[in-house]
């Protein structure tokens, strides 16, 4: 591994260290006694974890404009075919899904 690759690596955890440390700061403080019950130190902490910002989820009916005109601008048109079909029509091609042949392609090139 280069000097390069070691650094980008560094860099990456530490965006993610940094990332869990602002997760953490937002947590509540615990100031609960140590001597109470299991089962009710849980049912106080599941009370707090109700609490913490979550990811909510988008409807997907309102973001169909959006991902439209991305799609647009990138050129791409028509209806999604399916992943069944794609299959298909790789196989058709004389790719043979054992030889793992995009997947060792895609590792190949993570390892650049």
């Amino acid at each position: 591994m280069a000097k390069v690759d070691i650094l980008q690596c560094v860099q990456a955890i530490e965006s993610k260290l940094a990332e869990l440390r602002r997760v953490a700061e937002q947590l509540p403080e615990v100031t609960e006694p140590a001597s109470e019950s299991s089962s009710y130190a849980q049912e106080s902490i599941d009370t707090k974890m109700e609490r913490l910002p979550s990811a909510q989820f988008v409807d997907k009916t309102r973001l169909h404009s959006v991902i439209a005109q991305a799609f647009a601008e990138m050129g791409i048109h028509g209806t999604p075919i399916g992943a069944e079909k794609v299959q298909k029509m790789i196989a058709a091609c004389g790719v043979q899904p054992e030889n793992n042949t995009f997947s060792q392609g895609i590792i190949e090139m993570r390892e650049e």
